[in-house]
């Protein structure tokens, strides 16, 4: 009998996105790690197809950072792109939880993160914020940015200026700003122009952890209303409202999967990431389970599980990188947590068995 993750999950190849897990830390040869192994076992390309490098993964990042990779202009990052042909697997919450700990805006900010990239992995495409479906009272400038999707978005300073556009599809997330912690934030609304009701009222205020680079991080705000439905997104206070487009999702989206954090034996061997433990751990792998629920195509992976990660016995010399066994037990995770889930989730993305 054929093994249903053959059939129903196998692409063409595999991306990666997150920190140095994914990409790669420490072990003599690169086909000891799990991203490697993963693509191995089921004959799909990694780490490159031709000269276009499927390893996004960048050590030491937190989980904005990851965001941005895969927001500003990397190829392969929608279905539409993709081609139906790509798994993404994601890990990219480590460092963010180390360095903070268990901090309600931190987890704010992982969770925008995560739900930017899971909006995008799963997109047919994004419509920028150029496009003609937008529709911008007056007031509104262009901005040319790298940060963003595209390179640019458009944006109002002046209260009571709106957009307004014709959702094309079920479950489309509009893409804008959150604002770090300290940082002056905005209030925006969300209206149904044919029932009137406020869909939602949205502050960016400590959207992210204060840490990162920029007063920003990426935010798709899922907008939950029927396709056909024509949205105004109004500044109703605060420094701008951002416009970067609209993400719209694929009929048949490519494959997600998050991984969860294993725990490390020891936290405190890291100065720079002070703040780790496993209830920390436990506090942002809580956002893969919330993914999990909101996007079909989305499958967890938790090495904690019992009998797969070991942190005692998993870990390399530096207390935190996986090494070869652990790198194993991690390619394990995954496969076996898509096994399991393929059996009972049901959705449209065409991997039930």
């Amino acid at each position: 009998m054929a093994d249903p993750i053959d059939e129903a999950w196998v692409r063409d190849r595999l991306v990666t996105y997150g920190h140095s897990f994914p990409h790669g830390t420490g072990l003599p040869d690169p086909a000891g790690y799990y991203p490697q192994i993963v693509a191995a076992r089921f004959g799909m390309t990694y780490p490159t197809d031709g000269d276009v490098d499927l390893n996004r993964a960048v050590g030491g990042s937190h989980a904005e950072a990851a965001a941005d990779v895969m927001l500003t202009g990397q190829p392969w990052t929608s279905s539409k792109q993709l081609g139906g042909d790509t798994v993404l697997l994601i890990q990219a919450l480590i460092n963010t939880a180390r360095r903070h700990g268990v901090d309600a805006v931190t987890r704010q900010g992982a969770e925008h993160a995560l739900r930017t990239m899971c909006a995008l992995g799963s997109s047919l495409e994004v419509i920028p914020d150029s496009a003609d479906l937008f529709d911008y009272s007056a007031a509104w400038s262009t901005v040319t940015s790298g940060d963003f999707h595209g390179g640019s978005y458009r944006t109002t300073t002046t209260a009571n200026h709106y957009v307004v556009f014709t959702v094309p599809a079920d479950g489309c997330h509009f893409l804008t700003a959150a604002r770090k912690a300290g940082v002056s934030p905005v209030v925006l609304e969300f209206m149904r122009l044919d029932t009137g009701e406020v869909i939602r009222t949205w502050t960016n205020v400590d959207q992210a952890q204060a840490g990162i680079s920029r007063n920003y991080a990426a935010a798709a705000i899922p907008l939950r209303v029927p396709a056909g439905t024509r949205v105004r997104v109004r500044l109703i206070s605060g420094y701008h409202l951002v416009c970067d487009g609209l993400v719209v999702p694929a009929a048949r989206p490519a494959p997600i999967v998050l991984m969860k954090e294993p725990y490390l034996a020891d936290y405190t061997t890291s100065t720079a990431f002070p703040n780790g433990s496993d209830e920390a751990l436990d506090y942002f792998n809580e956002l893969v389970d919330v993914m999990a629920a909101e996007f079909p195509n989305v499958l967890a992976a938790d090495p904690n599980t019992a009998g797969y990660w070991d942190k005692l016995t998993h870990i390399l010399p530096d207390g935190v990188h996986p090494n070869a066994d652990g790198h194993q037990a991690l390619a394990d995770t995954l496969v076996d947590a898509v096994r399991a889930q393929l059996l009972v989730k049901s959705y449209a993305a065409g991997l039930t068995v």
